[in-house]
């Protein structure tokens, strides 16, 4: 307190956790998010401040001015703890300055060495000014403020440098021998022997798989400076028109621009800038490539990074990675409206819509640049392409053409875009894009609904609730879901729509997984290797929504909840044809159609009594909620489809194929009679109604939809009945309080979605598919505790 009109108060919060993971963790700290994987052996610390002061000052009777700032600052570091590096046991690393021992995995049996997200320190900062004053003038309380925000991420990522090796078997980490050049197998060139230096005889390398998803980065790790600043303000008057209608009115100011590095290091790359180079002018090698496309910031620092190979390079004359920056316009309505019709308060309307603009955040925007050229050179191969890794020297960019092993060595830089159309071969780049063109997520929400008081002490509520969302950032929970859209998918080819007539074979007229990287829209990527990250997801929400309460009175309180709902959003984990834009829209993945819950608590009335009778029958009470709600849709997919896209399986799953043989999709019965397998006569999903794809055949997509199958439903009690008695002993109105609980009360079977899939998709191919074999909630389960309370 300063004075009897102005109010000061302050808060500071300083937290510290040291936390050792030799087996695995979870830590979260503001923006920082690490999984510590088994046996990987690390140390994290995240120390935490949080400090805030407000200023209240009262400027007349009716006229109050509030400000208000605040800090807040978390440190993220986490640190390998392994004690070897790659040279102590003889392999060579992805970059010498980060010497931790390559992240070594055996698949099905263990794993050890270091881990890339093991490895980092990363600091954020933010601090917010703001003010609001108030106003209360007759009929109208007219508030107005602003607050702006400055966020701060510094990020050091040494971890990103750091290798990985897969090995399927534990003979094959004993050996560690490369595989034969492409085209040698079977010939003198492909031996198979235990000598040093000699292939182990077949067209892969005892190491499935080596690099990491980033690769080469400059010497000590990445090193990010991140920037974003926010601000906005309101107005609203809250206007009593009436005694019994009241108005909302206002607007929001919003403004999201993106973040930006301020050392520079945040590039991209603009696809209306790749199509400026056809496909048939690509250079043929590296040295004739083009870099078109590849755009970096105003600040980009030059002087720290080679000097870019070739010319088609393009400076932004923004910090950010698009083209634009978030708009300056961005006002958001909000109306709202009370009225009470009757004289009484039995009954009452409610209304209201607003818009509502979110900041797309770090996750979407900044990904390109923590994984593009020239902050690292990826070098993760796998399967045949890796060839002719070894455990001494696991990492190569390109191998040498012929017979020899020999490698060149991986090195930062810039990467540019080749094609050579008489080989059928280029430079198959993978890269992360941020779309050219940055879009402010914005949802609009409505509502109407009405109470009214039907009888003393109970009240009945409707209302319908619907939402619109565009421009969203696209979920990615969902069956191994992506934020990227994949725009380098192969196109179709046909004899009236011939593509690549510079191929090697002529013009392409067939779709083979065989010729799919000619058929990319963009030559010199791979089929999948254009990911771009933009908010692209829309959605639809509408809802029927009823409530009746029974407010507390004679020892008993009760609500019931209905909800009736429809909603849609965009597929972001299933392929129809990627390539196009806007993506296919299905019912949304967690929505459950229907949901009934009721809660409770009742005093039972067994009556006063003297003495112990009145000890025993006297605080009862029993309460509990029940839960009855529909299954979430499912969706069917085949991991042998989409083969001629070269993206079966993975982040671009192919739904199934309908037989059009007029067979449901779901099996009829009860839910006990549909488990399958050894259970019941006939599994959740009808397989008959789908025909499955050859593996040995280059398939497209699947003509079904997502979301077509609901899943199981739920029907749970969980009841509770406690005993409070009276005892005194310690305190005289100490008293003893006996609980009961009974979760699945009436052990009503509950089983899960059908497996065979992930999370809500199901595959055909799978030996087991449309079966189910867990149940979603346990048997009935029974607890008792007994406290003391003085």
């Amino acid at each position: 307190m300063i004075n009897d009109k102005n109010t000061l108060s302050g808060r500071w919060t300083y937290s510290d956790a040291i936390t050792n993971a030799p087996i695995g963790c979870n830590i979260t700290a503001t923006t920082f998010t690490t999984c510590l994987p088994e046996g990987s052996g690390a140390t994290v610390q995240i120390p935490t401040q949080y400090v805030t002061g407000k200023l209240t000052t009262s400027l007349t009777s009716n006229l109050v001015n509030e400000a208000r700032v605040s800090l807040q600052r978390s440190v993220g570091k986490p640190q390998n703890t392994t004690p070897f590096t790659d040279a102590q046991v003889g392999m060579a690393p992805l970059e010498p300055s980060v010497p931790y021992l390559n992240g070594v995995t055996i698949t099905g049996l263990f794993q050890f060495g270091a881990q890339l997200k093991n490895n980092t320190d990363k600091w954020n900062l933010a601090y917010e000014f703001s003010d609001q004053i108030s106003w209360s003038h007759g009929k109208h309380t007219i508030r107005t403020g602003f607050e702006y925000e400055r966020d701060r991420q510094d990020w050091h990522f040494p971890g990103l440098a750091i290798g990985s090796l897969t090995f399927k078997t534990f003979q094959d980490f004993l050996l560690g021998l490369p595989g034969c050049p492409p085209g040698t197998v079977g010939t003198a060139a492909c031996t198979n022997s235990t000598a040093a230096g000699v292939t182990n005889g077949t067209a892969q390398s005892n190491i499935s798989s080596s690099g990491n998803s980033v690769g080469i980065t400059p010497a000590g790790g990445e090193d990010f400076q991140f920037r974003a600043p926010v601000a906005n303000a309101f107005l609203q008057d809250d206007y009593k028109v009436r005694s019994n209608v009241t108005l909302n009115l206002g607007v929001r100011w919003e403004w999201f621009p993106l973040n930006y590095a301020a050392n520079g290091e945040n590039t991209n790359v603009w696809l209306p800038l790749i199509a400026t180079v056809p496909n048939g002018q690509l250079g043929t090698t590296a040295a004739t490539g083009t870099l078109a496309g590849f755009v970096v910031p105003s600040n980009f620092p030059f002087a720290d990074f080679p000097a870019p190979p070739v010319g088609g390079l393009f400076i932004n004359n923004k910090k950010t990675p698009t083209a634009n920056d978030a708009p300056l316009a961005n006002f958001a309505p909000r109306i709202g409206l009370a009225w009470k019709p009757l004289a009484s308060d039995r009954l009452v309307f409610r209304s209201g819509f607003g818009t509502f603009y979110d900041r797309a955040g770090n996750t979407i925007y900044n990904k390109s640049a923590t994984q593009g050229s020239p902050y690292d050179t990826p070098v993760a191969q796998s399967a045949g392409a890796n060839w002719y890794s070894t455990e001494a020297s696991p990492y190569c960019s390109v191998p040498t053409p012929g017979i020899s092993l020999a490698c060149v060595a991986p090195a930062l830089g810039w990467t540019p875009r080749f094609f050579n159309p008489a080989t059928g071969t280029g430079s198959n780049l993978a890269i992360l894009s941020t779309n050219t063109i940055y879009y402010v997520p914005v949802t609009y929400e409505w509502n109407a609904n009405i109470q009214y008081e039907f009888a003393s002490q109970w009240v009945l509520e409707l209302g319908y609730v619907g939402s619109r969302g565009v421009h969203q950032v696209p979920d990615a929970t969902v069956g191994g879901g992506i934020l990227e859209h994949n725009a380098n998918q192969p196109l179709l080819a046909s004899a009236s729509n011939p593509l690549d007539c510079g191929a090697p074979t002529g013009c392409i007229t067939t779709n083979t997984s065989g010729n799919a990287t000619l058929r990319v829209p963009y030559l010199g990527f791979s089929t999948s290797g254009i990911g771009v990250d933009q908010t692209i997801s829309d959605s639809h929400f509408n809802s029927l929504q009823a409530t009746v309460t029974k407010r507390f009175s004679h020892g008993m309180q009760m609500q019931a909840a209905y909800t009736w709902a429809r909603g849609f959003t965009t597929a972001s984990y299933i392929a129809y044809n990627n390539a196009d834009l806007p993506l296919v829209y299905g019912p949304m993945p967690f929505l459950r159609p229907q949901r009934l819950t009721v809660n409770y608590t009742y005093d039972l009335p067994f009556g006063k009594h003297e003495g112990i009778l009145d000890k025993v029958a006297s605080g009862w009470n029993l309460s509990g909620v029940t839960t009855v709600q529909n299954g979430v849709p499912l969706t069917i997919t085949d991991a042998n489809g989409g083969n001629i896209y070269a993206s079966g399986g993975g982040n671009q799953t192919s739904t199934a194929q309908l037989c059009g043989c007029g067979v449901p999709v779901a099996t009829s019965g009860s839910d006990k009679s549909r488990l399958g397998g050894a259970l019941s006569a006939q599994p959740w999903i009808n397989i008959a109604a789908f025909t499955k794809f050859a593996s040995t055949t280059n398939n497209g997509y699947g003509n079904s939809g997502y979301g077509i199958v609901p899943g199981p439903g739920q029907f749970n009690w969980d009841i509770s009945l406690v005993k409070t008695t009276k005892v005194g002993g310690i305190n005289e109105n100490a008293v003893l309080v006996f609980r009961s609980e009974f979760f699945n009360a009436f052990n009503h079977a509950q089983f899960a979605n059908p497996i065979g899939g992930s999370n809500l998709t199901s595959d055909v191919t799978s030996s087991t598919f449309g079966q189910i074999n867990a149940a979603s909630v346990n048997p009935r389960l029974i607890q008792f505790a007994l406290k003391y309370v003085f």
